[in-house]
């Protein structure tokens, strides 16, 4: 049986793996880890290969005011998604230099991650549902600090995170 929503996610899945993974046209920051556990803590983190994203559909609505189709009433469905990119580095601003590796790849990070939302078409086709493109609804940047560490630590993620729309109607 065709899932709309799992298959929704495989095609993000894709999206994100084509335009940032490993065989991407990209030099650094190759996308290592991309699948759809974007619920994960930050517990699970450290055992992806990172940079990573990963993607999930965690809501749907529906508007009711649409018409019958053939066998049944036909909706207009808004999915809820959300998109997390994960870079690792250091930050220590104790050392007499700076070092900070975290802050400019996050930020690049997201930078890639938003051109795969804004600028793909979102052809998703599944158990008679029909998607249109991604709509971003918010969009933030963090660095934190890695799970377990102590305070002294300087190993960090840097996590850019996005939310966004998939209208769909079917």
């Amino acid at each position: 049986m065709a899932v709309f929503w799992m298959d929704l996610e495989d095609y993000m899945v894709g999206l994100f793996r084509t335009a940032m993974g490993t065989g991407s046209a990209y030099t650094t920051l190759k996308a290592q880890t991309i699948n759809k556990r974007i619920w994960a803590d930050m517990f699970e983190w450290p055992l992806w290969t990172l940079p990573a994203v990963a993607v999930s559909c965690y809501q749907v609505s529906y508007d009711a005011t649409e018409h019958m189709g053939t066998n049944s009433k036909r909706y207009t469905r808004t999915y809820k998604c959300a998109a997390s990119g994960l870079v690792s580095g250091v930050v220590n601003y104790e050392a007499a230099t700076v070092i900070d590796t975290v802050t400019d790849a996050v930020k690049e990070f997201y930078e890639r991650m938003e051109a795969v939302l804004r600028t793909n078409t979102f052809t998703v086709q599944s158990a008679g549902i029909i998607a249109g493109s991604a709509r971003i609804t918010q969009g933030y940047i963090d660095v934190i600090r890695y799970p377990n560490d102590d305070n002294a630590s300087i190993k960090r993620f840097g996590v850019a995170h996005f939310l966004y729309d998939v209208i769909a109607k079917g």
